[in-house]
């Protein structure tokens, strides 16, 4: 599934993990067949390194697990670090596309293999004091949705409170339709606050405090 070229991007970027990243694949086996393209690519990418580890659930036979990890629709995945640290970075629906570049991004995040930035909002953002449910609305075709889906995932990691899930539209239309996503990416915060488009962190900052 991967590309020859994406393989070796991603295997560069692999060989700077610093620590094992523990990714958590929640199926539904009635729809087992439809999640089996997402399963391979997890697959596949772990296959590329023993820093990755995969564990994969049935939501239905875990359901206090799914619970407890805020998953309530599949396929979803959940990156944690190895000692079980939870960053608060979700995927709901396949990684696909320009997606798979976003997934790697956080991958590499908790595996510290990323070099971060520290300027004045991302320092407002450590800083925010409130519980703050961030989910970007994106369609895989579309690269502006992996620059906001990457810099949701990149404000989750930096603060305990947040957490920044990424939905795919084309695989939860009734989510869709209940945001009214009409263009993506479109962002929500707490239910409250949405915007739409690819914006900077500061936008992010801009709406958590409008919260």
């Amino acid at each position: 599934m991967l590309l020859d070229d994406l393989k070796t991007k991603i295997n560069a970027m692999l060989s700077h993990f610093k620590q094992k990243v523990r990714v958590l694949c929640f199926i539904r086996k009635p729809g087992y067949n439809s999640h089996l393209d997402g399963l391979r690519f997890i697959e596949e990418l772990a296959g590329l390194s023993d820093k990755l580890i995969l564990v994969v659930h049935d939501m239905d036979e875990k359901p206090e697990l799914a619970e407890s990890c805020g998953v309530d629709k599949v396929p979803a995945y959940v990156l944690l670090a190895e000692s079980g640290r939870d960053y608060g970075i979700r995927f709901f629906g396949i990684p696909s596309e320009y997606e798979v570049e976003s997934f790697v991004y956080a991958l590499s995040l908790i595996a510290q293999a990323s070099e971060i930035t520290s300027d004045s909002t991302l320092e407002k953002i450590i800083d925010f004091n409130r519980p703050v449910h961030i989910k970007v609305f994106i369609t895989p075709k579309c690269p502006l949705c992996a620059k906001t889906v990457r810099t949701a995932h990149l404000i989750a990691y930096v603060n305990d409170k947040i957490r920044a899930d990424m939905i795919n539209v084309t695989e939860f239309p009734a989510l869709a339709k209940k945001y009214s996503v009409q263009s993506t990416p479109k962002v929500v915060l707490n239910e409250t606050v949405e915007f739409v488009g690819a914006e900077p962190a500061e936008a992010f900052l801009e709406a958590m405090n409008r919260l």
